[in-house]
């Protein structure tokens, strides 16, 4: 198939540079040297000048021919998803010029490069853990199929600093056939890589987990002698920085004298969260101390013993050995 993409991208070097002729006199000569660079890299076997030139020559005057040898030129280099995406354009563009830019034989030519090129393709049905993960593929995200023919997620199509879409958990991504680094990362998580070699035309499962790293929980407090417990243990005496698993951690803060901090906080993978706990002296409430107590129970007995000691009746009177008893009148 290589060789006859060749044969075609040279035959078809003179009619687009035909082609571009009038857009040559309109617009001046840059696209249509763009356009014979790339031919000369063709002569050459150059491909990945040829196709920078095409690419040159496409963005100063689109055409579907430019797009064609485009899509030959990535089938040279071995990229079969961007030859794909390539060949659809050129198919696509044409009929928006009411199919005045492709010969009939040329379009059914294409068609033929892309069911070869869909049977060669690799299938990964690809599942994520946890959800919102990112996959790039030898550096670069994956993009939303762009020709609209399928609901696959292509590799290769993007650049490194493309945006990466919202994946599902589940989905199946087309990926150039041979070693590919698949990588999966999200924010908060221990990014995972995989390296595989896929034959030519395989279908296969791959599964990609991530592990949560641990969040940073750091404690502070007015008072420098304040205990902190996480969870109802010591961890130390303030400040305090600790390593903890994602979740919901109770914290106390405690220092004599002083009125407990409580509080609750939940941390995220990889998050951190700093806690200034003040200290509030306690108040003294009389009724909570025991000498309070006790001193009040000392005024009660002595306060029941006077009572009693003023109105309790007099005992009988004793008049002694005589028996004599005076009376007051």
């Amino acid at each position: 198939m290589k060789r006859r993409a060749a044969t075609a991208i040279a035959i078809l070097s003179f009619l687009v540079l035909a082609l571009f002729a009038p857009a040559v006199r309109a617009e001046g000569s840059e696209a249509g040297e763009a356009f014979q660079k790339g031919v000369d890299a063709v002569a050459a076997q150059q491909w990945a000048d040829a196709l920078g030139w095409f690419e040159r020559a496409h963005a100063i005057k689109p055409h579907a021919l430019s797009l064609y040898n485009i899509g030959v030129a990535e089938l040279r280099l071995g990229h079969l998803t961007r030859a794909r995406v390539a060949f659809y354009g050129s198919l696509a563009l044409d009929a928006e010029n009411n199919h005045a830019q492709l010969a009939p034989s040329l379009a059914d030519e294409m068609n033929g490069f892309i069911r070869d090129i869909e049977t060669r393709l690799v299938y990964l049905t690809i599942t994520i853990e946890p959800a919102g993960a990112t996959v790039t593929v030898d550096g670069k995200p994956l993009a939303v199929d762009p020709t609209g023919r399928s609901k696959l997620y292509i590799a290769g199509i993007s650049a490194a600093a493309d945006p990466s879409p919202d994946l599902p958990t589940s989905f199946e991504t087309a990926v150039d056939p041979g070693q590919r680094d698949i990588v999966i990362q999200k924010q908060g998580f221990a990014p995972q890589a995989s390296r595989e070699t896929y034959p030519v035309g395989q279908h296969a499962d791959l599964h990609l987990s991530l592990s949560a790293l641990d969040a940073t929980l750091h404690v502070e407090s007015s008072r420098g002698n304040a205990v902190v417990r996480i969870e109802g243990l010591d961890v130390g005496v303030v400040p305090v920085t600790v390593k903890r698993p994602p979740g919901t951690y109770s914290i106390d803060v405690r220092s004599a004298g002083y009125t407990t901090y409580s509080s609750t906080v939940t941390l995220g993978p990889g998050g951190r969260s700093d806690i200034q706990a003040p200290m509030v002296k306690e108040q003294l409430v009389l009724t909570r101390q025991w000498w309070f107590w006790a001193g009040v129970g000392a005024v009660v007995l002595g306060s029941a013993l006077t009572v009693y000691a003023v109105t309790r009746p007099p005992p009988p009177y004793n008049g002694g050995s005589s028996g004599w008893v005076a009376q007051t009148h």
